[in-house]
């Protein structure tokens, strides 16, 4: 495959995807954030983890590492990554319910994409993998590798990680209370 380079005005995270999503054509697709790692053996493990057709969604670990791609020894998310039909469980505990690891930890089934994606790009300009991972479960089952297949970058310069406690704390309590009006609809 290659690489295509798509230029857009910025409108978020959620519109970003529905653009690339576009310009795909494979039965699974993974978005890779730009600081991100996808492992050289990624794409044969997706292949093989996603041959049940009610699969819509398959996850897995992604160890962190530093600016210069070296391993800090932290994995997200911490909790086990659940697999199965979630529905109960989230409907249950709400959008924090059942854990899931970032953007490039996922794999999305191309059926579940196409119904769900552009979505309310203005609701979702961050945490576009928050409103994919809640809508998931009420679409398909949800897979799980237990080996890392791609590596999460922390660094200085992330929106969410570098902002001051009390702005980090309002970005997680906004993405919370979007993603459990979705739910409570679902639900």
């Amino acid at each position: 495959g290659s690489i295509v380079g798509i230029r857009t005005e910025n409108c978020g995270q959620l519109a970003a995807l529905a653009t690339g999503f576009a310009r795909t054509s494979g039965w699974m697709v993974v978005f890779l954030d730009a600081d991100d790692v996808l492992l050289p053996h990624a794409a044969q493990v997706i292949r093989d983890a996603s041959t049940e057709d009610a699969l819509v969604k398959l996850h897995w670990p992604m160890p962190e590492i530093d600016d210069r791609g070296l391993a800090i020894g932290s994995v997200r998310p911490t909790e086990a990554l659940p697999s199965g039909d979630l529905t109960a469980q989230l409907c249950r505990l709400g959008p924090e319910g059942a854990a899931y690891p970032p953007t490039s930890g996922n794999a999305w089934r191309r059926e579940f994409l196409e119904r769900v994606l552009p979505g309310p790009v203005g609701q979702f300009r961050l945490a576009a993998d928050q409103y994919l991972a809640v809508l998931a479960p009420f679409h398909g089952l949800v897979g799980r590798v237990d080996e890392p297949l791609s590596q999460y970058r922390r660094h200085a310069d992330s929106v969410h990680s570098s902002a001051p406690l009390d702005e980090r704390i309002r970005i997680t309590n906004d993405h919370f209370d979007r993603t459990a009006v979705l739910l409570r609809t679902l639900c």
